[in-house]
C-alpha cells in the first residue's frame, strides 16, 4: 500500500471519516495525499419513484436488508430481529436482498440461508438487479454493519424517504443523523 499511494500522483479518497483517522494513524500514506468526500450521489429520478408504504396500504411492514451476504454486514443480528419481532406477533415481513460470497471467509453459508426460509425467518430475494422496484415495496432498510465506506443502499433509501434503521459504526452513522428520530408503529 505504502508504494502505490505514496506515488507522486496518487491521491487516497475516503467516505468517512473514521477512515481518515484511520488512515492518518497507520502512518501508511502522507496525510496529504488523503481526501474525504462527505456522500456519493444518486439519481433521485431513477431510484424514487414511491407506490407508498406497504404498511399504510394495508399489508404488513416489510424490512429489507440489501447487502452482500456477509456476516460482518450483521446478517446475524437481523436473523435474531426477525425472529423476535415475528415471535411478537406482530405483522412484518422481512426480505433478504443479495448473495454470500464463497470466497470470503465471512460469507454467510447457503445452508444457513435456507435454514432462515424454511422456518419462516425471512424471505430471500437472492440477486436483485432492480434496486428502484423493491425500494417501492419497503417500509423500513436495516443495515446491521459494523463497519461500511458509505452504503449505497441506505443513501439510496434516505432519498426515497423510507425509514432507516443502522449501526453507530463508520460509514453508517455518516448516513443518518444522530438528532432525527423516528417513531415506526408495527400493525
Amino acid at each position: 500500500m505504502r508504494l502505490t499511494l505514496n506515488r507522486r500522483d496518487a491521491a487516497l479518497i475516503l467516505q468517512n471519516p473514521d477512515d481518515v483517522t484511520m488512515f492518518e494513524h497507520a502512518d501508511i500514506v502522507d496525510k496529504s495525499r488523503i481526501h474525504l468526500i462527505r456522500g456519493s450521489g444518486v439519481k433521485y429520478g431513477q431510484v424514487c419513484t414511491t407506490s407508498g408504504s406497504p404498511a399504510l396500504r394495508g399489508g404488513a411492514v416489510r424490512v429489507l436488508l440489501a447487502a452482500l451476504l456477509l456476516w460482518d454486514e450483521g446478517i446475524a443480528e437481523y436473523v435474531d430481529a426477525a425472529r423476535a419481532l415475528r415471535s411478537s406477533g406482530r405483522r412484518v415481513e422481512f426480505l433478504l436482498a443479495g448473495e454470500p460470497d464463497a470466497g470470503n471467509p465471512a460469507s454467510v453459508a447457503p445452508g444457513d440461508i435456507q435454514q432462515w426460509v424454511a422456518d419462516g425467518t425471512l424471505t430471500w430475494l437472492g440477486h436483485v438487479s432492480d434496486m428502484p422496484s423493491l425500494l417501492r415495496e419497503v417500509d423500513i432498510m436495516v443495515l446491521p454493519s459494523y463497519r461500511e465506506g458509505l452504503p449505497k443502499s441506505m443513501i439510496e433509501a434516505a432519498a426515497c424517504g423510507i425509514a432507516l434503521v443502522t449501526t453507530d459504526a463508520p460509514g453508517c452513522r455518516e448516513v443518518v443523523s444522530k438528532t432525527a428520530s423516528m417513531v415506526f408503529v408495527f400493525p
